[in-house]
């Protein structure tokens, strides 16, 4: 079999496959990529090994799919090599991290783009070797000149910060601006930030839009800090009942004690909910728990003053 009449018989194979321009038959598709591995190419491997990993068309043979996926790396396919690689950085009896760093690396150097922010990560963090921060950024600049929205952020902060890279507050805010558009909340995060301390424009309505946007995504330090512009009408109009509902969602989601602490007040004041002297001191109590200070303090002075006997703070008189 030549090179031509192989990669013929994988692009048929795959036309069984997804059932597009032909019957799908995935029995039949699985034939064609053995013939073709058979043979010795590695699309055929890939192909073949996949399905063996899944039980398409052939019965499932993990070992198997395995020694297709190998069959086809060393041959440098670079689908098969990044396969193998996420396999090997996980717990059980495949992980090789070094080899899998190995493979990711060659993968990003072959120029395939999903591997460039796996490159990114495996410098930036050491993964099976030494930490490189110039070769983290480089990789994760390149993932971002591809639209890659997580590594458009990390490329934000490592200018930001002078990171494996000459500092640039205006790349790094555009970094920043580009990924949080893209929905990824640290990025929303940080331009919130970055508007509320006047570094974009926009000022604090444009941070308080960013939190929100973050606070949809159930991020809950933006729902925190939301729920404070929200309680004091700081850069958005005020809103107590909002105020109180994400207090509450942050406290009871991540037993946040500054939350807490606050869902204690708003209950014993009776703003944005009805007063509930009970459920306040159930919240304060919980927000003492949790290490508010503020809370371990106002509770300390009630017991100072002998005022327990007539509160119930979280189950306790």
């Amino acid at each position: 079999m030549d090179q031509r009449t192989a990669k013929e018989k994988c692009e048929l194979a795959l036309k069984y496959i997804a059932g597009h321009e032909a019957p799908k038959d995935p029995v039949f598709a699985a034939g064609l990529f053995k013939e073709v591995a058979d043979a010795g190419y590695p699309n055929g491997q890939f192909g073949y090994a996949e399905l063996l990993m899944n039980g398409n068309g052939v019965q499932q043979d993990i070992p198997r799919a395995m020694e297709m996926y190998n069959m086809a790396a060393v041959q440098n396919h670079p689908a098969a090599m990044f396969r193998l690689a996420s396999m090997m950085m996980e717990e059980g009896p495949n992980q090789d991290i070094p080899q899998a760093r190995s493979y990711f690396l060659k993968c990003a150097d072959l120029g395939m783009t999903m591997a460039f922010i796996v490159a990114g990560d495996i410098n930036f963090y050491g993964m099976g070797g030494e930490p490189d921060m110039a070769e983290a950024f480089r990789w994760y600049e390149m993932a971002a000149l591809e639209g890659d929205p997580i590594a458009e952020f990390k490329c934000g902060y490592m200018l930001e910060n002078g990171v494996g890279t000459q500092k640039d507050e205006k790349r790094s805010i555009e970094m920043f601006r580009s990924a949080a558009e893209k929905g990824i909340p640290e990025a929303q995060f940080r331009m919130a930030s970055l508007a509320y301390d006047g570094k974009v424009p926009g000022g604090k309505a444009e941070c308080a839009e960013w939190y929100r946007r973050c606070a949809e995504k159930g991020y809950p330090a933006a729902m925190f800090n939301l729920a404070g512009m929200l309680y004091d009408g700081d850069g958005i109009e005020k809103d107590l009942p909002r105020s109180f509902r994400l207090y509450k969602q942050v406290a009871e989601e991540t037993n946040d004690g500054d939350a807490y602490f606050m869902l204690g007040r708003m209950y014993l004041e009776g703003l944005g909910t009805e007063k509930n002297a009970e459920m306040g001191f159930q919240a304060i109590g919980k927000a003492a728990d949790a290490g508010c200070l503020p809370a371990q303090q106002l509770i300390e002075s009630l017991r100072r003053r002998q005022n327990t006997q007539l509160i119930n703070i979280d189950g306790t008189e």
